[in-house]
């Protein structure tokens, strides 16, 4: 009885010569210029991840498309499944943010924490969204003494989430002041690191990235164990590392988190394409990212790019990497896609649409949803607005 949205199916899409082939074999996956992992509902798309060999955006969409008739037949199987078993159909009722608490913190704070909320400078809008923050605490513990500080931050996330909602929704603001189409300010600088084989750093607007490039023999590759078939070896691996001061906070570096390991993942998906065939060296690129302010998995595959061309190896092409956000009205009545998305508009919005490419085709791709699927036709705005 967990409350439940779905079902939902999932299939692994490839490609060879030119014919789609449904949860490929290891094997099939090698020969593939396309490894898609696709999930939906019965009518929507809902989630994809994984890399290709510069794939058209006309036939990366039809392979979604391919993956979802698939994903139909998943479902349905699912719920003949719940209907054998004598289950019945859940209703679920989300839980609202009690209206009455939720409306005194925004009659207090609402107007000056929307003004706080379009100010640029990352850290400047934190410092005055603290404070707001603090002072709506204070407020509310003394109205209903019984509230806690865990569910003050869900009523102060809520309304944060509004009114940066609203802000673009309604009026029209992003909160740097962009248009929706238009992407921060670009800076690159390369081979700033003389002991190394490549280097380079990569700004988009508070987002920085340093990328550096160590060549090695063949010997040093990775072997893969593998029970049956896929490939044997390793020879491209790229780190992301997110460190603390990144975002201006104290921490402890320790282990890889989920973030080291899918943000890496995806860049190294998205640069492993254009490393030429049968290269003679091995290739291990390092991000590190510097400062954060959103998409700096998309970062890491403009600086890993950058610094592999310094490096001296013959790419295919160069790559780059960019975020598509969403943001919806409650019935879908308003939609409006926006480029190069802030970390803020990634927590606020409902889309992380993450698309990397050369100029022939896409490269790697991955997407988070906050909503319950998107229509084909965001689907195919959002690959060509990251296209552009």
């Amino acid at each position: 009885d967990v409350p439940f949205m779905g079902p939902i199916g999932c299939v692994r899409v490839a490609r060879i010569n030119g014919e789609w082939i449904v949860n490929p074999t290891h094997d099939e996956r090698i020969k593939s210029d396309l490894d898609l992992i696709y999930a939906g509902l019965r009518d929507r798309f809902l989630m994809m991840e994984g890399g290709a060999l510069e794939i058209g955006e006309e036939d990366f969409l039809a392979a979604l498309k391919r993956g979802h008739e698939e994903v139909v037949k998943i479902i349905d199987a699912q719920v003949e499944l719940r209907r054998m078993l004598g289950k019945p159909e859940k209703v679920i009722t989300e839980v609202a943010p009690d209206a009455e608490k939720l409306g005194f913190i925004r009659d207090l704070g609402g107007e000056r924490l929307r003004a706080a909320l379009l100010v640029a400078d990352k850290q400047t809008r934190h410092g005055l969204v603290t404070a707001i923050k603090e002072e709506l605490l204070a407020k509310v513990t003394e109205k209903w003494p019984e509230i806690d500080s865990v569910g003050f931050v869900r009523l102060f996330d809520a309304l944060e989430i509004e009114l940066v909602r609203t802000n673009i929704l309604d009026h029209g603001k992003r909160i740097d002041g962009r248009g929706n189409d238009q992407i921060r300010p670009l800076s690159a600088q390369i081979n700033i690191l003389p002991r190394t084989h490549g280097s380079a750093v990569f700004n988009r607007g508070e987002t920085q990235a340093l990328g550096t490039v160590t060549l090695g023999t063949l010997k040093d590759s990775q072997d893969l164990d593998a029970i049956v078939g896929g490939p044997k070896s390793k020879q491209f691996f790229l780190h992301y590392n997110f460190p603390p001061y990144c975002t201006g906070e104290v921490g402890r570096v320790g282990g890889l988190g989920r973030r080291e390991i899918g943000h890496g993942a995806l860049a190294e998906r998205s640069l492993a394409s254009v490393v030429p065939d049968n290269y003679p060296y091995s290739i291990r690129v390092v991000s590190d990212v510097m400062g954060s302010n959103g998409s700096s998995s998309m970062a890491s595959v403009c600086v890993g790019s950058l610094a592999m061309m310094q490096a001296g190896i013959p790419l295919k092409g160069a790559v780059a990497g960019v975020s598509v956000g969403l943001f919806c009205t409650p019935d879908a009545s308003k939609q409006i896609l926006v480029t190069d998305i802030l970390g803020s508009e990634d927590h606020c919005g409902d889309m992380d649409f993450k698309v990397a490419g050369t100029r022939k085709g896409i490269t790697g791709f991955q997407v988070d949803l906050k909503i319950r699927g998107l229509t084909w036709d965001l689907v195919e705005a959002a690959l060509v607005r990251a296209k552009n």
